[in-house]
């Protein structure tokens, strides 16, 4: 496996043994098969799921066992793909670290070689490195403010499923009551 970076033994952020080994090409190539499919093969693959989805001879089928089957497995496909993302995240800013690496470091030498020619004050380099910080803590803190926004976002949407899912069990619940009043072998 080509490494992603030179310092790849070290992990950017402590200089530990890396966290996350960056995936293999074999590895990335698992996980999306459908952008390198042919049309016709695309088509294929959708004839043969049509087929395997078919209903089986097994007896009666219920609506809701048809429902949650198919939703639980599309939720639980989803869920499943997470590391993946994640992986290639990683993987991507990893190589965007390494690009800038490079590209600093080739900045040393112009610099040395430019600027110095130049004449250029140091005492000039200091406004300059301070505004970059403000930039820099600028960007640091929409990140965080981004992150806890999703936070919060998520953390809603729970609650609201989570108080859709009881006014669901108090209607159900109600429900049931209802027709039991309804039997033809309950009499008052």
């Amino acid at each position: 496996m080509d490494p992603l970076y030179k310092n790849e033994h070290k992990d950017r952020f402590n200089n530990d043994k890396n966290v996350m080994e960056p995936m293999t090409k074999e590895a990335t190539e698992k996980i999306i098969p459908v952008e390198n499919m042919t049309k016709e093969k695309m088509a294929e693959t959708i004839k043969t799921a049509k087929k395997d989805a078919e209903p089986s001879e097994k007896g009666d089928v219920s609506i809701c066992d048809v429902m949650e089957n198919n939703t639980s497995e599309i939720i639980q496909k989803l869920e499943s793909q997470i590391p993946a993302y994640a992986q290639l995240y990683s993987d991507l800013y990893t190589k965007y670290l390494h690009m800038m690496d490079d590209f600093y470091s080739a900045c040393y030498v112009s610099e040395k070689e430019f600027f110095d020619k130049l004449g250029m004050d140091q005492k000039a380099l200091g406004p300059f490195d301070t505004y970059w910080k403000s930039i820099t803590e600028l960007t640091l803190n929409q990140i965080e403010m981004a992150t806890n926004f999703a936070k919060t976002y998520v953390q809603s949407r729970l609650s609201a499923l989570d108080s859709y899912d009881k006014a669901v069990h108090l209607m159900m619940d109600s429900y049931a009551k209802a027709w039991t009043q309804f039997k033809p072998n309950n009499k008052k």
